[in-house]
């Protein structure tokens, strides 16, 4: 029996053999042995290339233009050392399914001709699962890239078990049922509002009161105050301060970016104030041990006192 060296050598000898007599997408290609197995990988000239578009829309995932920089610099030095991976979508054209970082820095590097591997036979479903499942967790996916994959797996999910497709949505992405209903609350903010929860500038698990509570005139005061007075961090007190405000007025609580200063600088003036008294309380009740008034009733015996005092003070 021949040893797993032998039976490598020979499925590889084999595979040669099968490249010299097949037909070639292009003038050259050759095979890929990640992982101990080979697989056939074309150069295919890059202006028969097209970004992944399905239904007028396209990929999910924002460009990174630091990564395309990165593999810029790559490609100069030792070329692309991963193939794209593509479909055909007619007989001169192919659509890319994975690479499109790889493909972008490709053509500004004025390469010609790009390795890729072949998928055939794939219908957009399958095109769409592939395009998220090549990108999802790799490079640190943004909370609205993920909401829009999610949407989509959501969207086109079996109506007879809603429930169970659900669940396995969530285990696909490493977050629990509930989160799905959070991601997809995202895209019920303004686009300028998931920008600012991308940037990381409003909390990803605090926003839900923006997008139940706020209209969208209302969202964009957030925006304009956000960007007007450059705030790096819109925290979840803040939130919560403009969501009272909005859930007390309704749609028709007047909102600008003046008015979101207002309303937390208030909100900063009344926990200062809260933080004194908290402070006076405390002392009291170390001062003395044992004292079974509650803070009311602390209230109403110092306000008693200071009057006997002024009073006597008078005298």
């Amino acid at each position: 029996m021949a040893s797993l060296i032998e039976r490598r050598n020979i499925r590889s000898s084999n595979m040669q053999e099968e490249v010299k007599n097949a037909d070639s997408e292009t003038s050259s290609e050759y095979l890929s042995t990640w992982n101990g197995s080979s697989e056939k990988i074309c150069m295919i000239d890059i202006d028969r290339i097209k970004p992944f578009e399905m239904n007028g829309q396209k990929q999910p995932y924002k460009i990174n233009e630091a990564k395309i920089q990165r593999i810029m610099v790559s490609i100069n030095d030792i070329g692309i050392l991963q193939p794209l991976l593509v479909r055909p979508i007619s007989d001169n054209t192919y659509q890319i399914l994975a690479g499109h970082h790889r493909y972008i820095a490709a053509v500004r590097s004025g390469l010609h001709q790009v390795p890729c591997e072949v998928k055939r036979n794939i219908d957009d479903m399958t095109a769409y699962k592939m395009v998220a499942e090549s990108n999802t967790r790799t490079d640190g996916t943004l909370p609205s890239e993920d909401a829009r994959i999610i949407k989509f797996y959501m969207d086109n999910r079996k109506n007879d078990d809603a429930n169970r497709t659900t669940k396995e949505i969530a285990a696909k992405f490493g977050i629990s049922p509930k989160s799905i209903y959070r991601y997809l609350n995202l895209l019920n903010l303004i686009p300028r509002l998931v920008e600012k929860v991308d940037a990381k500038i409003i909390p990803f698990g605090r926003f839900d009161g923006l997008a139940n509570i706020l209209t969208a005139k209302q969202q964009e005061a957030v925006a304009n105050y956000i960007d007007q007075y450059d705030i790096k961090k819109f925290s979840a007190n803040e939130i919560s301060c403009v969501c009272d405000y909005c859930l007390a007025g309704g749609a028709e609580a007047e909102l600008t970016a003046e008015k979101v200063l207002e309303l937390i600088a208030q909100r900063s003036e009344e926990k200062s104030r809260q933080s004194k008294e908290d402070r006076l309380y405390n002392r009291i009740y170390e001062a003395i041990p044992g004292l079974t008034m509650d803070q009311a009733e602390l209230d109403e015996l110092i306000i008693d006192l200071l009057k006997d005092y002024n009073k006597i003070s008078k005298i």
